[in-house]
């Protein structure tokens, strides 16, 4: 048996955007205006946790309380499930990703978890409003809650993938990715890694080392990478 990791912004999903809005939206109509980045890339981590973190210590001058932020977190949440109920087609899948999510599911030599910087309630919803089906039970990986750096949320991923396994240890596992700081995380946690992105995005992967493919429209060209050939 054989692991891939999947990040979601980008990766398997896209939103235009819509996703960074209500996160950036949500500390004004919890906290008033804020005058924080809006930039995914000011910040230092790049999960949901981590980055509302250090926006609030930006905005309140102060280390954020638990409650704090879990206020900021329970007003996105609400945000964006109401931007994708009342916008059509809110979130789609990359290219190919929900045909690669099932096939890769369907084919049994795989395992499929996830391994992205939102929170899990924000994963789920992009995720069934983009089609993306991982199954009838609970969504596998590690998400925001499970630590404010990427690298925690992927290490996360690896851990309970491996309870599945109990114990037993994969014969290949890859990261699947469309920024710099999955590269990071996947080198930090010591697995191997598939980015995806077109133009400039896709250069800059590559640039840094990844194999690197525009989308998943061709599931046999991904499958090759994913196999390390």
């Amino acid at each position: 048996m054989k692991l891939v990791i999947f990040d979601i912004d980008g990766t398997l999903t896209l939103g235009g955007g819509l996703g960074t809005g209500c996160f950036f939206s949500a500390l004004e109509v919890a906290f008033g205006t804020c005058p924080i980045p809006r930039r995914l890339d000011a910040y230092r981590e790049s999960t949901d946790a981590g980055i509302s973190r250090e926006a609030l210590e930006i905005a309140l001058q102060r280390a954020p309380s638990v409650s704090e932020l879990d206020r900021h977190k329970q007003v996105y949440l609400h945000l964006l499930e109401r931007e994708i109920l009342r916008t059509p087609g809110a979130y789609r899948p990359v290219p190919g990703a929900d045909r690669v999510v099932s096939l890769l599911l369907e084919g049994g030599e795989w395992m499929v978890a996830l391994a992205t910087g939102n929170w899990r309630r924000a994963a789920a919803l992009k995720l069934a409003n983009a089609s993306i089906q991982l199954g009838e039970s609970e969504l596998p990986g590690g998400f925001s809650e499970d630590g404010d750096s990427r690298v925690s949320v992927l290490r996360a991923a690896l851990e309970r993938a491996g309870a599945e396994r109990q114990g037993s240890d994969f014969d290949r596992v890859v990261y699947v990715g469309d920024q710099l700081w999955d590269l990071a995380a996947a080198r930090a946690a010591g697995v191997d890694f598939v980015g995806i992105g077109s133009g400039e995005q896709g250069r800059v992967l590559e640039n840094a080392g990844a194999a690197v493919i525009e989308d998943f429209g061709c599931f046999e060209r991904f499958l090759v990478r994913l196999e390390g050939m």
